[in-house]
Order: structure tokens, then C-alpha cells, then sequence
């Protein structure tokens, strides 16, 4: 099981906020996450893109809570938020086996 902890990085742009998301996405460390695209949403931008390309680990929990989280973001804020690189992730992760 993977030990290192996430790490959510933003940057700001015209388009909206850029979430550069690496490490392990458990049940434990989602929190950090989700806080993220709250705080991003709250701060009125229209649009955010979640990168989850540097991943090293995600357990199917955390990725629903994420999906979860995404839909009520944008539903609550009229905001657009895409989530990327999850394909790449996972491909890497599966490799490493």
C-alpha cells in the first residue's frame, strides 16, 4: 500500500483554477482534495480541471467521493469541473504490479 501522502498544487489562470493533484488518493488523505475544489468553487471560478495524472496510488473510495464531489460543485456553484490524466494514472499504477 502506498505511503506517500497528496499533494494538491493550483495554479491560476483566465480559464480558472488548474488542481495538479500527486501522491496516494485514499480514504484518508480525499479530504485535502475535496477541500480543494471547494475552495477554488467558492472563489467564484468558472472553471476547474483537476489533474490527477501524478497519482501513485487511488483506492475506488476516494475516486467516488471525488466524482461525488465534482457533480455537487457543479451544481451548487454553476461552475464546470474536469477531472484528467485518470487514464494515464491508472495505467502507470497497473504497470508497477
Amino acid at each position: 500500500m502506498a505511503r506517500s501522502g497528496l499533494r494538491c498544487r493550483v495554479s491560476h489562470h483566465e480559464t480558472g483554477d488548474h488542481i495538479e493533484v500527486s501522491g496516494a488518493l485514499t480514504a484518508r488523505s480525499q479530504q485535502r482534495l475535496v477541500d480543494t475544489m471547494w475552495r477554488s468553487a467558492w472563489a467564484g471560478d468558472r472553471h476547474i480541471t483537476v489533474d490527477l495524472t501524478g497519482l501513485t496510488y487511488f483506492d475506488g473510495t476516494a475516486v467516488m467521493t471525488v466524482l461525488g464531489t465534482k457533480r455537487i460543485v457543479e451544481r451548487q456553484h454553476g461552475c464546470t469541473v474536469d477531472l484528467c490524466g485518470l487514464d494515464v494514472a491508472t495505467s502507470r499504477i497497473v504497470a508497477l504490479d
